[in-house]
């Protein structure tokens, strides 16, 4: 049977015919093909078959679930089951391992975060250059990392606008609304250096005394997705936190314009950066806050300001023509870092809580 069409607001959505008996089995990997790199080293695959986070739009994988007869879907997993690079999160044009730690591109600066953010706490990853700057040599692959929020474009660099914080190889610059400024005198970082990213954020408590958001403000998680079938498999289809107004100026201050207001920013957060285990310095201090309603999807579209849980920063890696990197979540470091304080978590420890918050908010809605 097909798909009944609903008109909400303005929009056309769907409501799926019962699911069927392979939809309560899990879901599997998207599928792959081999690509060739010549001058990156390693094997390299593009992801085919696969729905990818657009404008407007997000995607996650979900199944039926007979334990939630109201909700009847729920959020769910595939291969490989830890904290990596986020398959729908990633630009079409980025290439990846097979088990989605490495990333490369044959194109210009193209991004992928990770399948893990944070909201709160203390954060820690690395990123190993696996080709970049050879020697001084600044002519091949370039690599940048960094952390970067929900509404960072995929199809540019860490760093590129006021959502991502960013480091560049070339002179070792700190990058923020695609404005490099010196971070490290004379230094770059380059093929073989580990670069460690440690992200330190105030608890929820204090950001929410910091929005006139109600929603924001009373901590509710509300998750506006409806179950698509694509290729035959089950998907969440939400709608995407965009770049609003206020970053915008932010970005490209008008001359003699009547600005927007300032974004708020988090106090006492900061991002510290390390190199092959050595201590670097703090390249970002007092970070952009992230909670409603300094993030909301368009309402053109039907997105409605809430916080969706999804909020925060996340582990961001951009690749430019051959640039390949390595994302280590932990627990188990290249360059284990020196001096790093006590209770600071490696990014792994977040897939299975970020699991675990789905299974609450599931109980909560099924409730409600």
């Amino acid at each position: 049977p097909k798909a009944a069409h609903v008109e909400i607001s303005g929009l056309v959505r769907y409501r799926l015919p019962p699911p069927k008996s392979q939809d309560y089995f899990g879901h599997p990997a998207p599928p792959t093909s081999v690509v060739e790199m010549p001058s990156t080293p390693g094997e390299w695959h593009s992801v085919n078959d696969h729905p990818m986070n657009r404008r407007g739009f997000r995607y996650s994988p979900c199944e039926a679930s007979r334990l939630l007869p109201a909700l009847a879907y729920r959020g769910t997993e595939y291969e490989p089951f830890n904290a990596r690079i986020n398959f729908e999160d990633m630009n079409q044009h980025v290439y990846i391992n097979q088990e989605g730690k490495h990333i490369t591109t044959e194109k210009g600066w193209r991004m992928a975060r990770a399948n893990v953010g944070v909201r709160e706490g203390d954060w820690y990853f690395e990123c190993k250059i696996l080709n970049g700057i050879t020697n001084g040599d600044t002519n091949g692959g370039h690599v940048r990392v960094g952390w970067a929020r929900r509404e960072a474009p995929l199809d540019a660099p860490v760093g590129f606008d006021a959502y991502s914080y960013g480091l560049r190889d070339q002179g070792f610059d700190k990058v923020h609304m695609s404005r490099p400024k010196p971070f490290v005198s004379d230094a770059s970082f380059e093929t073989g250096d580990v670069i460690g990213l440690y992200i330190s954020l105030p608890p929820l408590s204090v950001q929410r005394e910091l929005t006139d958001d109600p929603a924001a403000k009373s901590g509710d998680i509300v998750r506006d997705r409806l179950p698509i079938r694509f290729k035959n498999q089950l998907w969440f289809e939400s709608f995407e936190y965009q770049p609003t107004k206020e970053y915008e100026d932010l970005m490209n201050p008008a001359v003699h314009s009547k600005t927007s207001t300032t974004p708020k920013t988090l106090p006492d957060s900061f991002i510290r950066v390390y190199k092959n285990g050595e201590l670097v310095g703090t390249p970002f201090e007092d970070l952009y806050a992230f909670l409603p309603p300094a993030s909301k999807p368009l309402a053109t579209l039907g997105g409605r300001e809430l916080d969706d849980g999804s909020l925060g920063y996340y582990p961001a890696i951009s690749v430019f023509k051959g640039g390949a990197a390595e994302f280590n979540p932990g627990p188990e470091w290249l360059a284990p870092p020196k001096d790093l304080p006590e209770g600071v978590k490696g990014v792994w420890e977040r897939y299975d809580e970020q699991i675990a918050e789905d299974v609450l908010y599931d109980m909560v809605d099924e409730i409600d």
